[in-house]
């Protein structure tokens, strides 16, 4: 008898149970899931006002869905993945190949969508660092 993972997840009702590799029967699962919800307001959003270099409201909720910088990898609402190539862009790193640079930053000024004529108003940067190609 063969269990179609479609019948737990309706019985999936916490965390551990959503998070697990595993089926509620031990069995693993086909499928990849991740405990998470719709965010109601811009506070409960990791990168809300994470741009303190200028007034903004940046990384906020919007449609339930929480604003990430470019380069962060969505997983749902509010939850994401920042590893290895999914790291943030920021502002201020000049070299491109530095995926780490953004969380070696104290205060860093990630690159959000559409943010252009916003920072254009500040006289702030609106260009990020250039990818030193390799020529071969």
């Amino acid at each position: 008898m063969t269990t179609n993972d479609n019948d737990f997840l309706a019985k999936i009702s916490n965390i551990f149970e959503c998070n697990s590799k595993f089926n509620i029967d031990g069995t693993t699962k086909s499928y990849y899931s991740l405990w998470d919800k719709k965010c109601n307001t811009n506070d409960e959003c990791p990168f809300y006002k994470a741009n303190i270099k200028y007034n903004n409201e940046r990384g906020g909720c919007k449609d339930g869905f929480c604003e990430l910088p470019i380069g962060i990898k969505r997983l749902g609402f509010m939850k994401y993945d920042n590893e290895g190539l999914n790291t943030p862009l920021c502002y201020e790193c000049d070299n491109m190949r530095d995926f780490d640079c953004c969380n070696k930053l104290k205060n860093p000024d990630y690159v959000f969508a559409n943010d252009r004529e916003e920072r254009l108003k500040l006289n702030m940067q609106t260009i990020i660092g250039q990818l030193d190609y390799i020529h071969y």
